[in-house]
């Protein structure tokens, strides 16, 4: 799946991607960049992409790695996703508004940096009644 990403002709430059709220990862001599969907920001923006590079110049086409709305976790906002390697999986912590209206930290898992992330365990990592954002990994 990588190499279809790079086998695309289009090619991105830093200045042709609209995210909010990046995080990079480098993993195996690329760099993955996640972030919150830009061009529709707080309304509903139906998940996060991927986007993978070897120089920080040049960037693959937009990958979904999540679909929020297909684990109706598309409520208002999803944002601020950071992706960790734990035991060989990734986990990604991201905020999503709760039925309450609230925001809160949910974790999702993937084998794969490309995804697809699914949520994983009880999900909300932060208590229910808290509003909470942009969460990360703390061991």
């Amino acid at each position: 799946m990588l190499k279809d990403l790079f086998n695309k002709k289009t090619v991105l430059s830093c200045q042709d991607i609209n995210i909010r709220d990046p995080f990079i990862l480098f993993e195996d001599d690329k760099y993955y960049m996640y972030g919150t969907r830009a061009k529709h920001f707080g309304i509903k923006v139906g998940g996060f992409d991927v986007y993978v590079s070897t120089d920080l110049k040049n960037w693959s086409a937009a990958h979904e790695c999540f679909n929020s709305t297909a684990y109706d976790m598309n409520k208002e906002v999803n944002w601020a996703p950071e992706v960790h390697m734990v035991d060989g999986s990734f986990y990604m912590f991201a905020t999503f508004t709760q039925e309450s209206g609230l925001k809160g930290t949910c974790v999702l898992k993937s084998d794969s940096l490309l995804g697809p992330f699914v949520p994983h365990g009880d999900v909300l990592l932060t208590p229910a009644e808290w509003e909470s954002l942009d969460g990360t990994l703390y061991v």
